[in-house]
Order: C-alpha cells, then sequence, then structure tokens
C-alpha cells in the first residue's frame, strides 16, 4: 500500500522493477505473438528509461531478448533486437576502454544470433535486417577489451556478405542495405583494433571500391569506411593511391549529396595524415591544384550546404599542415577564403539560432585554418607573404574578442594559440613599426591574461602561458 503514497515519479521506478520479470515471461513463453512482439518492445522501453533496473540482472533479460530475436516471427525479432539496441545504448556507452565487464561473456553468442538474423530469409520485414546490422555495430563500439580478438576474426565474414551482395539476383533494397550497413560495422571494427586490421587492409578496401564499380556511384558510407582504414593503416595508402584517386575526386566534386561531399572532406583529412608532402609531391601538385580548385569552387558556389563550408575551410588547413611549403602555391587562394569568409558576421539582435551557430562554426573553422597555412609560408620562407595578411587578420581577431556574446571558448583558446603562433614566427620579421602597432592594442595582452588568469580550461592555460612566453620575448 505505501506505493500509493508515493508520487508517479517515485513510484513509477518502483512498479517497472516488478513488472521487468513479467515481460520477460510474456516474450518466452505466451501463447499470442502480439504480446511477446508488445512485451519486447516494453523492455526496449525500460532499457532507454529505466537502465540501471535491467542491469539488476542484464544477462536474464538480454537471454530473452535473443530467445526472441530467433523467433520465426520477424516481428518479436525485430522488438528483441531493438530491445537489445537500447540495452547496448543506455547500459554500455563509454565503457570500451574496459579489460572486461558482463559484455563479455555474452559477446560471441549475441553475435553470432545477431548475424543469423540478418541472414533470414524475411530479414527484410519489420526493418529486421538494418536493426541488426545497428545492434552488430553497438555491440562492437561499446564491447570491453577483451572482445578485440574476436573483433578482428570477423572481418573475413563480413567481407564475404559484402561480397554477396554485387550477386545479380540479389534484391535491390537488401543490396543497398547491405552495402550501406556492412562497411559501417567495418568502419567501427577497424577504429577498434587500429593497425591490428593490417593484413586484412588490401582485400578491404578491394572489396569496399567494388561498391563503387557495381553501382556505377559513390557510396558514402564505404568511402567513409575507406577513409578510417587510411587512417589505421597508412601505409596501405600508397598503395592504392592512383586507383583510388579518381573515386575520392568523384566524391569531393558531388556537392549535391552532403553526405558524400562530407565523407570526401573526411577522406582527405585521412589522405593528408597518411602522406603528407607526398600529397603534392607524387604528381608535382596536379592533383593539389584539383583539390584546391574543387574546394574554392564549392565555397563560391550558392548552392552547396551551407554546413559544407566550416569544413571545406578547415580542408585547406588539413592540406596546409599536409603538404608544408608548397603550401605557398594556394596561399592566395586561402587567403581569398579567409577574406570572405570572416566578413559573414552575426547582426545585432540576431534571433536565427542556425545563422549564429553557422557564424560561429566558420570563425571555429577559420582559427583553426589559419596556423597550419602560416606554418606553411614559413616552411616556405614566404614570412613576408604572410604578413600581408595581418591587414585583415588581426582586426578579425579583434573583433572576435570583443564580441562577447559569441565568444566560444574554443574561440578564445584557438585566438590565443594564433597569437602565440604570430609572435614566434611572423612578428621577428616584421618592421619594427608595424610589431610596435600590433603590441600596443589592448586586446593582445587581454587575450593572453584572460587565457592565464581566469580561463577554465587547463589546456587554455597552458596555450596561453605559452603565448605570454613569446609576448614577453618579443618586447626585450
Amino acid at each position: 500500500t505505501e506505493i500509493y503514497t508515493l508520487s508517479l515519479h517515485d513510484a513509477l521506478p518502483i512498479l517497472v522493477t516488478q513488472v521487468i520479470g513479467i515481460l520477460i515471461q510474456h516474450l518466452g513463453n505466451d501463447s499470442n505473438d502480439c504480446v511477446r512482439s508488445t512485451s519486447a518492445w516494453a523492455i526496449s522501453k525500460v532499457a532507454s528509461a529505466y537502465p540501471a533496473i535491467i542491469q539488476r540482472d542484464t544477462n536474464a533479460v538480454v537471454t530473452a531478448l535473443v530467445a526472441g530475436l530467433s523467433n520465426p516471427d520477424p516481428v518479436i525479432a525485430y522488438y528483441s533486437c531493438f530491445a537489445l539496441l537500447e540495452i547496448l545504448t543506455c547500459i554500455y556507452p563509454g565503457r570500451q576502454e574496459e579489460s572486461t565487464n558482463e559484455l563479455s561473456s555474452i559477446f560471441l553468442p549475441l553475435f553470432n544470433e545477431l548475424m543469423k538474423a540478418v541472414t533470414r530469409d524475411d530479414a527484410d520485414m519489420s526493418k529486421l535486417r538494418i536493426t541488426a546490422y545497428e545492434t552488430i555495430n553497438r555491440l562492437f563500439e561499446n564491447a570491453p577489451l577483451d572482445c578485440l580478438k574476436q573483433m578482428n576474426e570477423f572481418i573475413q565474414p563480413f567481407l564475404s556478405q559484402l561480397e554477396s551482395s554485387f550477386n545479380l539476383n540479389v534484391d535491390e533494397d537488401d543490396q543497398r542495405q547491405m552495402q550501406a550497413y556492412i562497411p559501417l560495422v567495418l568502419q567501427t571494427i577497424t577504429k577498434r583494433i587500429g593497425n591490428d586490421i593490417a593484413a586484412q587492409a588490401k582485400p578491404m578496401y578491394d572489396t569496399l571500391t567494388k561498391v563503387f564499380t557495381t553501382r556505377k556511384v559513390i557510396v558514402d558510407e564505404a568511402l567513409t569506411a575507406i577513409a578510417t582504414l587510411f587512417e589505421a593503416c597508412p601505409q596501405l595508402v600508397k598503395t592504392v593511391f592512383s586507383s583510388f584517386t579518381p573515386y575520392f575526386l568523384a566524391a569531393l566534386q558531388n556537392f549535391q549529396d552532403v553526405s558524400i561531399l562530407k565523407s570526401a572532406l573526411f577522406c582527405l583529412g585521412s589522405l593528408c595524415d597518411a602522406l603528407e608532402e607526398d600529397l603534392f609531391k607524387f604528381d608535382n601538385g596536379t592533383l593539389c591544384d584539383n583539390i584546391i580548385n574543387t574546394l574554392r569552387s564549392h565555397l563560391q558556389n550558392p548552392v552547396v550546404d551551407q554546413e559544407m563550408r566550416p569544413l571545406i575551410i578547415s580542408s585547406f588547413g588539413d592540406i596546409a599542415m599536409a603538404i608544408g611549403g608548397y603550401f605557398n602555391k594556394y596561399f592566395s587562394d586561402f587567403y581569398s577564403v579567409f577574406c570572405a569568409a570572416s566578413d559573414i558576421t552575426i547582426p545585432p539582435n540576431e534571433t536565427n539560432e542556425d545563422h549564429i551557430d553557422y557564424v560561429i562554426t566558420l570563425r571555429e573553422a577559420i582559427l583553426d585554418a589559419v596556423p597550419p597555412a602560416m606554418h606553411a609560408m614559413c616552411a616556405a620562407q614566404k614570412q613576408q607573404d604572410f604578413i600581408g595578411c595581418l591587414g585583415k587578420l588581426v582586426p578579425f581577431m579583434q573583433c572576435l574578442w570583443y564580441d562577447h556574446d559569441y565568444r566560444t571558448r574554443n574561440i578564445v583558446s584557438s585566438m590565443i594559440g594564433l597569437l602565440g603562433d604570430l609572435l614566434s614566427n611572423i612578428v621577428p620579421v616584421m618592421d619594427k613599426t608595424l610589431v610596435q602597432q600590433l603590441l600596443a592594442m589592448p586586446f593582445v595582452r587581454e587575450m593572453v591574461d584572460h587565457g592565464m588568469h581566469k580561463s577554465p580550461n587547463p589546456d587554455t592555460k597552458e596555450i596561453a602561458q605559452w603565448a605570454n612566453q613569446q609576448l614577453q620575448s618579443v618586447m626585450k
């Protein structure tokens, strides 16, 4: 009777705790398939709202759901699978660095049942196949470290499944599902096991690019999986670079599809990390010319989705960091991009939150891209060319500093770092009169002092202390 004296907020967890065993019983034994599927659905809601209740006996709940996953009725199987997805999502995130946990003992049997689900003849009904792949992916994302060796062993079965999707007899919808979700799972495995994937990297690359050749179109999930593969196994890039370039450029030029363009920009970052100066040197800049021209064309095209622009500007920084002094060839392009982007403002009394978020993201991208461009010009012994852009850069920084309403922590930290870079690399070769004018600007000292004494971020404090050392050095 005490439960009736409690508020609904306090009473509900007690009721749910009492009913979870009943739901498990109905899922396993009820003669009515509708009751069984509804019981699985209810367990998924408990996992989402009260994960701690599930955790009191996770194995019992998972065991019941795995049994439901193998039920001949695809609706029961789907809701059981969805409940497993919710449990993995709500109970295990952030635990992947644990050496072992309760997932370890059920990892293999759960994976095997999920793989049976994706290959069922009726897997296309009730979104069972899609949900099973999503659950496998979440299982791999959150599994503890003692499961990584088994993940490596699963690569070949997934490649075989992906290979089977190229069969002309496969239903088109099934083919698209497999060619979207299997690369997603392979990407997750790659992230988890890192360079341990090296032995299977080339077969993975060959199978993933076959998606492009059979579909005659770039598929973003496969492209993103390849980019992740390049990050984990940079030695693969030089081996396949010539064959990969046409796919990459086709994706980079496809501004009509945001997902594909975003994957291409992610892939560009992976190529920059893996190749460094060879990105320019392997064909004496022909590819880089193509990339820079494509990026500039996108920024000048009003049809290109606005959310792509900060990512594109960040890509200029990736290229500068990779090719170093060779970026001198593209500095005028970068400076034009910087000028146009830095002129985009947030009007007084702006109420459009999307525009505010866009401009802030744009500013953060600019501040991230300028230091690599600066270091590239220094490597090319072209500091004087960079000095020419200070007439635009310094007022931009000053404007951001005094724009208190939209001065994010990232902006503050990036500007302090940029100031330190200027003091260290550019100021020593500047005319003394210009140096005095820069150092006399109040915001210079204000930024450093803020970073050292007011910022709650320890990384910003460290950057500010370094910038202060550079400031003291040039003031001597």
